[in-house]
């Protein structure tokens, strides 16, 4: 590991693995429609994708279409995917997927009778440090007029 150079997505996989990081390790690739999905079963994609990601390799899943096809940033899809990544999607869609999934967690924990706060305002407003001129400012100031952090 001492080897490769800095900045080698192998070596940043090799020195960030941990419990929760190998649990992919445990899980068994198989075709998801057949087996109806759920359990300790993913789907030989996502385990390719997955596997690709722990090893910190390049995922074959794009390498087809690297440097051929523009991301919604403008930029070439690169070969591990960030430029995609890095795409601000146009429209509302991460939120409102991320708000139907709080819901329904919301639900279940509520008819489980378990004790949760769905909206924890300001939970991580501690760890920003909204002071420093980072030249997102803006972003935080507009996120904190609309009581997100405080």
């Amino acid at each position: 590991m001492r080897n490769l150079p800095l900045g080698d997505r192998r070596a940043s996989a090799f020195n960030q693995v941990d419990r929760g990081s190998t649990a992919i390790v445990g899980s068994f690739p198989t075709d998801y429609t057949a087996h109806g999905g759920g359990g300790n079963v993913v789907s030989n994609t996502h385990f390719a994708l997955s596997m690709a990601a722990f090893y910190g390799l390049p995922p074959a899943l794009l390498q087809p279409f690297v440097g051929k096809h523009k991301c919604a940033n403008g930029k070439l899809l690169d070969e591990y995917g960030d430029n995609l990544i890095l795409s601000t999607m146009a429209g509302d869609g991460w939120r409102k997927r991320h708000d139907v999934f709080k819901w329904g967690l919301s639900r279940w924990m509520s008819w489980a009778k378990m004790e949760y706060t769905c909206e924890v305002y300001g939970l991580f407003a501690a760890y920003i440090n909204q002071g420093a001129d980072t030249g997102r400012g803006s972003v935080f100031q507009a996120i904190a007029l609309r009581g997100a952090i405080y």
